[in-house]
């Protein structure tokens, strides 16, 4: 988070319930955006139910699998 900044791009990958991804959220403020990935169902539910209670329209949560199997 110390490399952040207000209107930087992040890119969470695996997510898993959005930890990192609210945290970024929160640094890169609504002048940035952060892009959050998450292949288990209901990780995602979790971490979209997260950007949602913080009011963090500026992070999109994505239900996809980039690379490797689960």
């Amino acid at each position: 988070m110390q490399t952040l900044k207000p209107g930087d791009i992040f890119i969470d990958l695996d997510a898993h319930m959005g930890f990192v991804s609210v945290l970024a959220g929160v640094v890169v403020s609504e002048a940035g955006r952060v892009v959050a990935f998450e292949p288990i169902k209901e990780n995602h539910s979790h971490l979209t139910c997260h950007i949602k209670e913080n009011n963090l329209s500026w992070v999109t949560p994505v239900y996809a699998q980039l690379a490797g199997a689960y």
